[in-house]
Order: structure tokens, then sequence, then C-alpha cells
């Protein structure tokens, strides 16, 4: 009953997620629930990252290639969401940074991201491993309450879930991958 209600839950989330405006065009586990869970920074303050700050095409199909390898599944394949939101650091932490949440729709996932690659950076590199990276998975990492985190490092509540995935629908940036055609000799 409890997977019949949270996969309901999951399917409604990504079906509202979806409706975000869409525009074309790392990571220990520990750190991405300690930096997610955080009840002091400010939750309800959420930044619209510019295109330049967030992954591009060729980072997120790297990314889907590396999840269907891994999973053996078959994402890349169809076309896929990912929004982005930007957090800002705490003030009142000392060398505090910014997080730049990255929620994947169709995998159910929400990823810490390093965001857009310098010059001379690899695409593919950088998407393996955000790939590779721990994540928040909606399915299997979201509780009910904070209580019931008791000490967890991966656990997330449902409502600092259902804060990102709002910010995402006012202020983030969601970018589709189409699947990759294949050229024909």
């Amino acid at each position: 009953m409890k997977n019949a209600r949270t996969r309901i839950w999951l399917t409604a989330v990504c079906f509202a997620a979806s409706s975000l405006a869409e525009v074309s065009a790392q990571g220990d586990q520990a750190a991405v629930a300690r930096s997610a869970g955080d009840t002091h920074r400010s939750a309800n303050v959420f930044l619209r990252p510019s295109t330049a700050e967030i992954s591009n095409p060729a980072t997120l199909r790297a990314y889907l290639r590396t999840k269907d390898e891994v999973h053996h599944s078959r994402y890349a394949q169809r076309t896929n969401r990912f929004c982005f939101v930007k957090q800002p650091p705490r003030s009142d932490v000392e060398g505090d940074t910014a997080s730049l949440w990255m929620i994947w729709h169709e995998g159910g996932e929400i990823l810490d991201s390093a965001g857009s690659i310098g010059p001379g950076d690899d695409a593919a590199l950088r998407g393996r491993s955000e790939a590779l990276a721990k994540s928040i998975n909606l399915a299997t990492d979201v509780v009910e309450s904070k209580e019931q985190i008791a000490g967890s490092t991966f656990l997330i509540d449902r409502a600092w879930v259902d804060n990102i995935i709002n910010a995402c629908k006012t202020t983030g940036r969601t970018v589709s991958i189409a699947p990759l055609r294949k050229t024909r000799h």
C-alpha cells in the first residue's frame, strides 16, 4: 500500500512538474541530504538560473546515457525534461555556496547539480559524473515528516521536495532533451 501511495504521489508530482513552461535547449550522498534537508537554509528563496549556469544539452545527454548503462533503462531514447532552480547560500554560514537543484522529471530524481561546464571541460565526463553521483530518488528517499528522517543521511521530507518542485514551477528553468535520432548511412 505504501509503495502504491508513493507511486501515485510521484506520478502526480511529475505530472504537475511537467506543466512547466519548457525551454529548448557531484556528489556525496550525505552532502546532498544535508544540503537538501537543512532547515536553516532560506527555504523559500529560490532564483531562476541563467542558461549559462545550467547543464547544457550535451551534458544532459551524457547523463541520460550513463543512467541507461547503469540501470539498463532507455531514457535516452525518449524526450526527458529537467528543471533547474538555484538556492542562494546561507548568509549566516561562512563559506556556504549556492545550490543548483536539478529535477529530472522522467527519472524521478533531484540532484544538487554542478551546473554548466567551463571552457575546455568535457560535457560527457560531467554528465557521467552527475549521473553516478548520489541523487534524491523521489520513490525511495522521501518520507512524510522530518521526524521520520531520524538521523538518516539520505532521507528527505516530503515538504522539502514539494518546496523544490513548487520553486521549479514558479522560478525554475526547464530544459527538454529530445532523443538522439540515428543517422542512416
